[in-house]
C-alpha cells in the first residue's frame, strides 16, 4: 500500500515480467501497478456483510431456542392445570377451580403476549413494524406500565424518580410501553427478589 500526499491509503497490486537482449538474458525488470483500492473496499464490505449475516443467523437461532422454552412454559401451565381439573372436578373445592381457572387465564395471557411479540419481531426485521410518532406524555404511559406492573408483580417494589412536569416527546406510545413493559418483565425474571427496581428519567 502507498500513502498520497493527502493521506489516503492506496492498495496496490502489481505484477513484474522480465526484460530481455537479444542473448536471452535478463536484463531488467518491467513492473506494473494498479490501485486496487476499490476492489479491497468491495472485499473488505462484502466480508462485514458476511459477518453480520452470521451474527443475525445466529442471533435468529438463539430467539427460536429463547421462544421454544418460554412457550413451553405457558403451555405446560395450561395443559397441568386444566388436566387437573378434567381429572379432578368432582374432588376440587370452589376455590380451588377458582385459582386453577385464575392460573389457566394467566398463561394464556403470556402466551398471548409471547406470540404477539414474535409477530412483531417478523414484522420489524421485515422493515414493516409502523411507527406512528405523536406527542406523548411519558408520565401517562409509565403509569400504566407500572399499574400493569403492580398487578403482574405485586411482591415487587419499585423506585420512580421521574420529574411531574416532563415535557412531552414525539414518540409511538404503544411501542414505548412495549419497551417499558419488556424492561419490566426483564426485570422481574432476572432481578434478585430482595433487589430494588428502580425507574428513571431525565429531561
Amino acid at each position: 500500500a502507498l500513502v498520497s500526499k493527502s493521506g489516503r491509503t492506496i492498495s496496490l497490486g502489481g505484477t513484474a515480467a522480465p526484460m530481455w537482449d537479444d542473448a536471452r538474458k535478463v536484463t531488467g525488470v518491467v513492473l506494473t501497478f494498479r490501485d486496487i483500492s476499490e476492489r479491497k473496499r468491495a472485499e473488505s464490505e462484502l466480508a462485514a456483510a458476511l459477518e453480520r449475516a452470521r451474527e443475525a443467523d445466529r442471533l435468529k437461532s438463539q430467539l427460536l431456542s429463547t421462544v421454544s422454552h418460554e412457550l413451553h412454559t405457558p403451555l405446560a401451565a395450561i395443559k397441568g392445570f386444566a388436566t387437573t381439573l378434567l381429572d379432578n372436578e368432582d374432588k376440587l373445592e370452589y376455590g380451588e377451580r377458582r385459582e386453577f381457572l385464575q392460573e389457566i387465564d394467566a398463561a394464556s395471557d403470556r402466551l398471548t403476549n409471547l406470540i404477539a411479540q414474535l409477530l412483531e419481531f417478523s414484522r420489524m426485521e421485515a422493515g414493516l413494524l409502523p411507527i406512528e410518532q405523536v406527542p406523548t406524555e411519558v408520565n401517562e404511559v409509565l403509569a400504566g406500565a407500572l399499574s400493569h406492573w403492580r398487578i403482574r408483580a405485586p411482591e415487587r417494589s419499585v423506585a420512580v424518580v421521574v420529574p411531574q412536569a416532563l415535557p412531552k416527546v414525539m414518540a409511538d406510545p404503544r411501542r414505548l410501553r412495549q419497551v417499558l413493559d419488556n424492561l419490566l418483565e426483564n426485570a422481574h425474571k432476572y432481578t434478585p427478589a430482595h433487589c430494588l427496581v428502580s425507574i428513571e428519567c431525565v429531561e
